[in-house]
């Protein structure tokens, strides 16, 4: 897929999957939001890569996905992609299952994609 010049949102992308998928579409051209949690970290990465800037927000709070949506469209005045690497995992017997820790770890990696995505379609 020729990326070049397609606006591209990558969540999660302070670290692991997320941060190797930015380096990877910044290489190929992309313009890029990076969005996660850590202001500086992304703040850092985009004085690195080429055509990309930060948008901190925290996928699981509806109300920060959307103004990560609209702060891209603003900046970019358009998405092409998204990408949702954002998450988290989970191991834990079932009895031994934290049921405050597993809805937030849902919001993170059902409900923030599920909303992100609405959010994008639409543009």
């Amino acid at each position: 897929m020729n990326v070049r010049d397609r606006v591209v949102i990558v969540t999660g992308a302070s670290s692991g999957i997320g941060l190797a998928t930015a380096r990877l579409l910044a290489k190929q051209g992309a313009k890029l939001a990076l969005v996660s949690r850590s202001k500086e970290r992304l703040e850092q990465l985009s004085g690195e890569l080429p055509n990309s800037f930060a948008v901190p927000a925290d996928m699981t709070k509806v109300f920060e996905i959307e103004r990560m949506i609209t702060e891209t469209v603003e900046h970019f005045r358009r998405i092409d992609v998204l990408i949702n690497c954002a998450g988290q995992g989970y191991d834990a017997p079932v009895e031994k299952t934290n049921v405050d820790t597993f809805h937030r770890i849902f919001d993170l990696d059902v409900v923030g994609p599920l909303v992100a995505m609405q959010q994008v379609i639409p543009s």
